[in-house]
């Protein structure tokens, strides 16, 4: 009787202790899920903390850029400025004024006012004062220009002074040059660039011969038309002015044969020949 009880006796506390032991394995189980997930939410922190500081850094780089940029800009106007000033020797008012009509024009087209300063620098270095630039518009009629032209301020810039000097004219009427220049690319198989080419070979001689600015445009448009544009059609130009000037015999008898008595194209092109 004494070694039944015994058994019996080992067998209640082994199942006790298996009862127990799979108590604490479900336990350990679900504190191991809970963990789990625990480990799983804490990477998904850790991965959002990332990417917002990796954002955060991105942006104070950008921010830091454009600064940087911006000062460099608002260095470059203000140096633009003073050229300008110093070349016009003009008076402070007269530069407060000017420097507002840079930034209006600015502010109300698609350049900026580096590059609106730009135009006004070479219009200082060309003669042109303050009062003109703002009075006479002759900024914003280059803001015209160019945007009509399909080319940077400065390109178009360059262009118009050029023409307004090549035909001896004076600098207020650099909005009429723009003018005759604007109605010939846009009619005529040119663009701004090569219609500008072709003025800057032909202009000084047609100029000596007494042919007008008018003239000279709708010619060089005519030989774009042709199919000669550019330095062509400006060096073509002033070739064929120059033996009219100076016609050589053969020259002469084709003009003859024509019924026509040409020597010179008018009396400023006495001078020239």
């Amino acid at each position: 009787m004494a070694d039944t009880k015994i058994v019996v006796d080992v067998e209640a506390n082994t199942k006790k202790f298996r009862a127990a032991m799979t108590g604490v394995s479900a336990s350990l189980y679900a504190a191991g899920g809970a963990a789990s997930r625990m480990g799983t939410v804490a990477r998904g922190s850790m991965t959002v903390m990332t990417a917002a500081l990796t954002a955060t850094a991105i942006s104070a780089k950008l921010v830091a850029t454009t600064i940087q940029k911006s000062s460099m800009l608002f260095v470059e106007y203000n140096d633009t400025l003073a050229r300008t000033t110093a070349i016009m020797g003009g008076t402070a008012s007269s530069m407060a004024a000017l420097d507002e009509e840079i930034r209006k024009v600015g502010r109300n087209t698609r350049f900026t006012a580096v590059q609106v300063g730009e135009a006004a620098n070479a219009l200082a270095i060309a003669g042109v004062k303050a009062d003109e630039m703002i009075g006479d518009e002759a900024l914003l009629n280059l803001v015209k220009f160019a945007i009509a032209g399909g080319v940077d301020i400065q390109t178009a810039t360059n262009i118009g002074i050029a023409g307004v000097k090549a035909f001896g004219m004076e600098m207020d009427q650099l909005e009429y040059v723009s003018d005759v220049l604007t109605r010939t690319f846009t009619r005529a198989n040119v663009d701004i660039v090569s219609l500008g080419e072709g003025m800057k070979f032909a202009a000084p001689v047609a100029h000596s011969a007494g042919i007008s600015i008018e003239e000279t445009a709708s010619a060089i448009g005519a030989l774009g038309n042709a199919g000669l544009r550019g330095t062509v059609a400006g060096t073509g130009l002033r070739m064929s002015i120059n033996k009219l000037l100076k016609p050589t015999f053969d020259s002469q008898v084709a003009i003859n044969s024509l019924g026509l008595a040409v020597q010179v194209l008018s009396p400023a092109g006495e001078a020239a020949k």
